[in-house]
C-alpha cells in the first residue's frame, strides 16, 4: 500500500448529494515523498508551531529517524532522515546528512533543542540488538550528527525512555524510565523497568 499524509482540502470525491450533510471531508493522498513503512521509529516536533505567519516555514517540521520495518528497507531506515514540512503539508528531501548517525535506530528516545534534536538510547541492531546509552545530537540547520560532551550522569543503557527539555534557558533534559534491554518474546519482568530519573545538561 501506498504511504500519505493527511491533506487539508477537502476531497474532491464527495457526490453532491453527501455534500448537503457533510460538505467538506478529510482525504488521505500522497504528498512529496514519505518515507518507507516502519514501527518504532522517532517523530520530533522542530520549529514554532504556534506562529501562523508562515514567516519561518523551514524550521517548522516534523523530523523521521530510525524504526524497524522490512528486511529490504532496513539500509534506508538506518541511515535515513525524513522531514515533514508543517506549513507546507507536505513530505520534502533534505541534504544528506554528516557525520555518524545516532547508532541506535529502533526505540530510541528524542527531543527537540533549539534547532537541534537530542537522541537516547534505543535499541542497536547492527550491534546484536543491544540496548544502547548513547547520546547523539542533530542539527537540524546543517544536519550534521555529534557526540556532544555530557554534564551529569549518564543513564544506563535502555529503550523507550521519556525525554522532555526543562530550565530556564531550556538547556536541561529529563530523562524517565524505560526497559532495560529488548526482548523478542515482548514478556518483561518487574526487573526489566527503568523507574530512575536523571538530569543532562549537554553543550549544543
Amino acid at each position: 500500500a501506498a504511504s500519505s499524509s493527511l491533506s487539508s482540502t477537502p476531497s474532491s470525491s464527495s457526490s453532491s448529494s453527501s455534500s448537503s450533510s457533510s460538505p467538506h471531508r478529510r482525504a488521505w493522498r500522497s504528498v512529496g515523498r514519505p518515507p518507507c513503512a516502519r514501527a518504532s521509529a522517532t517523530l520530533t516536533a522542530v520549529g514554532d508551531f504556534g506562529d501562523n505567519d508562515g514567516s519561518d516555514v523551514e524550521r517548522t517540521s516534523l523530523v523521521v529517524f530510525g524504526g524497524t520495518g522490512a528486511k529490504k528497507d532496513y539500509r534506508a531506515i538506518s541511515t535515513d532522515v525524513t522531514v515533514f514540512n508543517w506549513r507546507r503539508k507536505r513530505w520534502e528531501g533534505i541534504p544528506p546528512s554528516t557525520g555518524s548517525p545516532h547508532p541506535a535506530t529502533v526505540s530510541a528516545s528524542s527531543v527537540a533543542v533549539g534547532d537541534a534534536i537530542v537522541f537516547f538510547g534505543g535499541v542497536d541492531v547492527a550491534n546484536g540488538s543491544k540496548s544502547s546509552s548513547t547520546v547523539s545530537v542533530l542539527n537540524c540547520r546543517t544536519w550534521l550528527w555529534t557526540r556532544p560532551p555530557i554534564m551529569g550522569a549518564l543513564p544506563d543503557a535502555r529503550l523507550h525512555a521519556t525525554m522532555v527539555v526543562e530550565g530556564p534557558d531550556d538547556d536541561q533534559i529529563l530523562v524517565f524510565g524505560g526497559l532495560k534491554k529488548h526482548r523478542y518474546s515482548n514478556k518483561y519482568s518487574s526487573e526489566d523497568y527503568c523507574g530512575d530519573l536523571y538530569s543532562l545538561k549537554i553543550a549544543l
